[in-house]
């Protein structure tokens, strides 16, 4: 059993004499581990704290006799506490269980130091909560090798704690996907599916698929599944680059992408009367990439372009080098533009712009979610910039080399 201890209000008179210096902690030592001494010796408290500051850490030390000790917990955070046993007033094992029994400082390690070293006041200290327990007299290099170890182990502590964060907001954020992706696509597969019934009924009533009217019919359905194929394909190409699948990577030629989109596109666009421009660049530049997924990137780019693009308009699609050896991809169109509410979202999964012109083309809402993930997945970037009636201007950077975590340089 502990004595109860409320930190909260412990406001006893007199102040530690090293009170000042804690709070005057040069900005340097903030990088540091910030270890907290509490103690009731003021000469064993300032042979700490300057032994434990040559090691680099950012110390300050206290008595329990401070005006607002629970205070200087939340304020200074420390990553480390080394508390003396025998304090004046109260139980260390106390002051250890209250610390414990918060939520805001039950993650500190707390190191016991102590001239009593029976097993039975360690069995003590490590039920109140301690971490490790060092008798007194100790070797300096012991104390710090006792420090370091508990500092490692909270930090694996905390990546463990972040990684299995992070897992479990991915894992919940697949599942959203997901169950939308089935929602999504068990509501667009209605149009498509009850277009064929309809002209299955139409080539009934008719009678003859040979004639002008039936082969329109029989173009229609293909047409429709086609609609139908193309968002299977979708489907499967989102759960496949949510589930984070390696890269096929290989030397890729800049201009070989873009002869063969160009190439592509040229006919389609030709055929709704849009004229497509395509542009080398003067001097090639071969990036490793998985040239399946870029050209899925530039042919969603492209679709988009002639989606919004009416007859008579103009796509263009060019690049440029970057300063590292990189390149920057433009598909360009004089079409409809962007909505600039619709702007900031029109890369998240789902989202498709709902006034005007863009309400009557057909889509899934996940061709631009699919190109963000695939650049990002390179180490790239992609940007738009639309107005209204004027077009748009979609541009993927993709860089030299894939960056490692933290380095962007393109």
């Amino acid at each position: 059993m502990f004595t109860t201890l409320d930190l909260r209000s412990n406001r006893l008179q007199g102040t530690s004499p090293f009170a000042e210096a804690a709070f005057t902690m040069p900005e340097s030592a903030v990088r540091n581990p910030n270890i907290l001494v509490i103690g009731d010796r003021a000469a064993h408290l300032a042979l700490l704290h300057t032994t434990l500051t040559a090691y680099q850490y950012a110390v300050w030390v206290e008595t329990l006799d401070a005006p607002d000790l629970w205070s200087l917990f939340t304020f200074h955070q420390p990553d480390l506490i080394l508390l003396d046993l025998n304090l004046p007033g109260v139980d260390g094992h106390a002051v250890c269980h209250a610390l414990k029994s918060d939520e805001s400082t039950r993650d500190i390690p707390v190191i016991f130091l102590s001239a009593q070293g029976s097993v039975l006041d360690k069995v003590r200290a490590f039920e109140a909560g301690g971490a490790d327990y060092l008798s007194k007299p100790f070797d300096v290099e012991e104390l710090v090798a006792r420090i370091n170890t508990q500092l490692n182990q909270q930090q694996q502590r905390q990546a463990i704690r972040t990684h299995y964060e992070r897992e479990r907001d991915h894992y919940a954020t697949q599942s959203e996907i997901k169950d939308e992706v089935i929602r999504t696509a068990a509501h667009d597969l209605k149009n498509p599916l009850s277009r064929i019934n309809l002209l299955l009924k139409m080539i009934e009533m008719h009678g003859d698929v040979n004639d002008g009217r039936g082969r329109g019919y029989l173009d229609s359905i293909q047409e429709s599944a086609q609609n139908i194929r193309e968002l299977i394909d979708t489907v499967l190409d989102i759960d496949r680059i949510n589930q984070d699948a390696d890269l096929d990577l290989s030397d890729v030629s800049i201009n070989d992408l873009l002869y063969h989109a160009g190439q592509r596109y040229g006919v389609v666009a030709e055929a709704e009367g849009i004229l497509l421009e395509w542009t080398l660049l003067p001097e090639d530049i071969v990036l490793q990439l998985d040239v399946r997924r870029i050209d899925q990137v530039l042919q969603n780019l492209l679709s988009n372009a002639l989606k919004f693009t009416p007859a008579g308009g103009t796509i263009a699609l060019f690049a440029e080098p970057t300063r590292h050896g990189g390149v920057i991809i433009h598909v360009q169109d004089s079409g409809i533009g962007i909505p600039p509410f619709d702007l900031p979202r029109i890369f998240e999964p789902f989202y498709r712009v709902r006034g005007g012109a863009h309400a009557q083309a057909e889509g899934t809402g996940f061709g631009l979610s699919i190109v963000k993930r695939i650049v990002e997945q390179h180490g790239g970037e992609v940007h738009a910039a639309s107005r209204e009636e004027r077009g748009s201007c979609f541009s993927v950077t993709l860089p030299r080399l894939r960056p490692k975590s933290g380095d962007h340089t393109v």
